[in-house]
């Protein structure tokens, strides 16, 4: 079993724990072993995309959670470009909901993200979620497929 030094990276790690035996039929046995580590603060979505709509403002929301049980500090939060806005309110103890508007969609937006200076437990962190711009056929709901015919064999005649 390897160790990994803390602080671990958000994640999922597996590792073996070989445990020898005296018994001659099962001399080592195996045991499996699964981490799962989360980040002290989540996020969804992990990226805003947006349709290509030049000159259309959209609106998108994030939704920031403390997993530590203590609240988050919000020193700022900074869109890519001054005309976006961005309104924050707290929807229950540690979660916070922030809704980004007048978001305009065009090439120069994909890629840069809106940024927020967060303190949690004394540490500050910055997070930045990114924006990807998407095509029109990209952003549009697959269409549904129709059913596929069923056949049922004709009953015997009788």
């Amino acid at each position: 079993l390897e160790l990994a030094k803390p602080p671990l990276p958000p994640g999922t790690f597996r590792s073996a724990i070989r445990i020898p035996t005296d018994n001659p039929n099962y001399a080592v046995l195996e045991v499996i072993a699964t981490a799962f580590v989360v980040s002290d603060i989540t996020y969804e979505p992990q990226e805003i995309v947006v349709p290509e709509n030049p000159g259309e403002g959209v609106s998108r929301v994030v939704t920031l959670r403390s997993e530590i049980g203590k609240p988050l500090e919000f020193a700022d939060i900074t869109p890519p470009f001054p005309f976006m806005q961005a309104s924050l309110s707290q929807t229950d103890q540690f979660t916070y909901r922030v809704e980004v508007k007048n978001i305009v969609a065009s090439p120069d937006l994909n890629g840069k993200g809106v940024r927020f200076n967060i303190k949690i437990d004394g540490r500050e962190k910055e997070i930045v979620i990114p924006f990807r711009v998407v095509g029109a056929a990209e952003s549009a709901p697959a269409p549904t497929p129709a059913p596929a015919p069923v056949s049922t064999p004709a009953p015997p005649p009788s």
